[in-house]
């Protein structure tokens, strides 16, 4: 039978005989009955747990937004037409309202890109900044969480009122994207963005689909310090359509979001698989965000099996992380020592490196990718192949009769749930 495979905006055909297919699992169907200005509207008019944007905005002088960016699929332009129009309505003039594009250690968006996922009149009539992550003249410290020195973006800290934007998905650091998140690691420091890594490997490498986890706590103490005041989070379904928008304070309008997602993302499975096919989609932007993929394919593989990486990779391998690759190379321990020796100048990349080595360590990975070059496979400790049927024939030599294999289409957003291992 063939299967068809996202690759950015294509796909790839894999060719695999019908009685060898565990599961094909993609994000679930889900009834979407309304457009996305009405979802957001409706949920910025009945938010959880606070006050709306309008009422808060009486109260207040200035504001900022904290939108996420480009590795994320969040309808920022729709979302933030109407958060603009309720700050407006609520007495803040437009030269007091700053947009913050969260971008944590991601390579910062270029005006092009803005103006698509702000709007062109957004990015003309407001004040538009990149968080810079790496200088500390623009950050402001707020104590310490769990060994995690707080550095926060001081144009955030400074504004009267403070909105979080985002999506809300399975992520194998927290458990679930979204929520404060936009704030830790979206608006941190380089230092706090690589400690709460360091704190995600060494606690709980893999968390997706966890409801609680030791960094969400952090996550959400950091959000409580440094004031998060509102939060607006969609879920989306696969073909990016709103299921749903979550609105109000950050902590337990996320919670209701979760449950929503849960609904999407969260895909029950058989069984563990010999081999599973991994498609990073949607997060095809470079190796760093397709990864993602890895995790969800982790949970679906028995242990010593293969995992097929299937992503576009179009930036490369790590934009922002151009030393990424001398670390990754290594094994776990080089890495550990390395940090404890604090030899390594981007912890960041170490601790994702970290996490990366340990799926490395239990399974036989490969990957078909345009972006990634043989070298930098190598480098990556992965098995490269032109072609996914290529790829398949390799990772299936070695397994008999009884071989199964499981198929994620949007690896980089599944939670593929055996229900023999629950996780909670």
């Amino acid at each position: 039978m063939e299967v068809r495979i996202p690759y950015g905006e294509e796909s790839l055909t894999l060719e695999i005989p019908r009685e060898r297919l565990l599961a094909l699992v993609s994000p679930h169907d889900v009834e979407v009955t309304t457009t996305t200005k009405d979802a957001v509207r409706r949920s910025l008019l009945n938010p959880v747990g606070s006050e709306p944007i309008r009422a808060r905005a009486r109260k207040a002088r200035s504001a900022v937004v904290a939108c996420d960016d480009l590795t994320r699929v969040t309808p920022a332009r729709e979302i933030l037409s109407w958060i603009l129009k309720d700050l407006k309505e609520g007495g803040v003039k437009r030269r007091d309202i700053l947009i913050l594009v969260a971008l944590g250690t991601h390579r910062k968006m270029r005006d092009r890109e803005l103006r698509e996922r702000l709007g062109e009149e957004v990015v003309e009539e407001y004040t538009v900044l990149n968080h810079v992550a790496d200088d500390e003249a623009r950050l402001g410290y707020r104590g310490t969480l769990e060994g995690v020195p707080i550095w926060i973006n001081k144009d955030f800290l400074k504004a009267d009122l403070r909105i979080g934007v985002g999506n809300i998905i399975p992520h194998h650091s927290v458990g679930y994207g979204g929520g404060s998140k936009i704030i830790l690691p979206g608006l941190s420091g380089e230092e706090t963005v690589g400690r709460m890594h360091l704190y995600a490997a060494t606690t709980s490498p893999n968390a997706l689909g966890r409801l609680d986890t030791p960094v969400r706590r952090v996550m959400n103490a950091c959000a409580e310090e440094t004031g998060l005041h509102f939060i607006v989070n969609t879920v989306l379904t696969r073909d990016k359509r709103v299921a749903g928008v979550f609105s109000g304070h950050f902590e337990d309008a996320h919670r209701e979001g979760v449950e929503r997602a849960r609904s999407v993302y969260e895909v029950p499975v058989p069984g563990e698989a010999d081999i599973t096919v991994a498609s990073s989609h949607p997060a095809d932007m470079e190796f760093w965000q397709a990864q993602k993929a890895l995790f969800s394919a982790d949970l679906a593989t028995k242990e010593g099996g293969s995992i097929l990486l299937v992503s576009p990779c179009v930036e490369g391998v790590a934009v922002n992380h151009p030393d990424w690759l001398s670390l990754v190379e290594h094994d776990p321990e080089w890495i550990e020592d390395a940090i404890r020796e604090d030899g390594v100048a981007d912890l960041t990349a170490a601790s994702v490196a970290l996490s990366l080595t340990a799926v490395r360590k239990k399974y036989r990975v490969a990957i078909v990718s345009d972006g990634v070059s043989y070298d930098e496979a190598d480098r990556l400790r992965l098995e490269k192949f032109d072609t996914v049927n290529d790829a398949y024939g390799a990772l299936a030599k070695p397994y008999g009769s009884d071989l199964k294999v499981n198929v994620l289409t949007h690896g980089g957003e599944t939670y593929p749930r055996i229900d023999s291992k629950p996780r909670r």
